[in-house]
């Protein structure tokens, strides 16, 4: 083999190593930045869901204030609990969309615990305090309304909690697998490339060296033209061996 092409395969074999080290890097990297935006999302659905349950109190607060107030003024506020809420919701369907036909159900009972707190709030303020309690304490009254909504709730969230959970302990794994295949990559990079070096020293430095004791021979053998050098291999060596002699 000549040197030439033994340098080529070298070169190429250095080339296809660090090749094969950025790939296994890059793909290491992707998987991370793919659990990482996972749990971006969860953790931002988590925030949603949290102030879903704040607007969602919120509103029951308002209505009952509303009942034993005697009067309408925090109507306003009740309503626009209401509307944070269902935001608050959708927002979570923007990072969970498997999750939009569950929130449209929560937007219907939030629709029935407005409902029902509304039409509590009337009776007291139109009917006096027992219609109110009636509306609030009986069947199908805000009471019933406000622990259906809270269960549903609490059922999503302890759902987003155990995925965010289980997707935290799944990024840290993909790093720290990340960090392990890198360093191993790289050792047994360095490794290859070390080894093809020497490969390569091992072929052609031996050779040089014996036309140099050659030459040298010669030219200590001043005009006796008889020394021949050494023509055996393949490669440029030999050829400037032949040349020579």
């Amino acid at each position: 083999m000549t040197i030439n092409r033994l340098y080529g395969l070298v070169i190429g074999g250095v080339i296809f190593i660090l090749t094969a080290l950025y790939a296994v890097t890059e793909y290491g990297l992707s998987s991370n930045q793919e659990s990482i935006r996972e749990e971006f999302g969860l953790a931002n659905a988590m925030s949603a869901m949290k102030d879903a349950r704040y607007y969602t109190v919120q509103v029951q607060q308002f209505l009952t204030d509303m009942g034993a107030t005697r009067g309408d003024d925090a109507l306003p506020e009740a309503q626009q609990s209401l509307k944070g809420a269902k935001q608050s919701l959708d927002r979570l369907t923007v990072y969970l969309p498997e999750y939009t036909a569950t929130v449209a159900d929560l937007k219907k009972q939030l629709d029935a615990l407005y409902n029902s707190g509304f039409q509590m709030a009337m009776a007291y303020i139109n009917n006096g305090t027992e219609a109110g309690n009636i509306l609030m304490k009986g069947a199908g009254g805000l009471d019933d309304a406000s622990v259906e909504l809270s269960d549903s709730l609490n059922v999503l969230a302890n759902e987003i909690a155990t995925c965010l959970k289980v997707s935290s302990v799944l990024s840290i794994s993909n790093i720290e697998q990340t960090e392990r295949v890198a360093l191993i990559s790289s050792l047994l990079s360095a490794i290859l490339i070390v080894a093809a070096l020497f490969v390569l020293r091992q072929k052609t430095l031996p050779d040089i060296k014996k036309l140099e004791a050659s030459l040298h021979d010669i030219a200590q053998g001043a005009r006796d033209l008889t020394v021949r050098l050494d023509e055996k291999g393949d490669d440029e060596l030999a050829d400037v061996a032949k040349s020579f002699n």
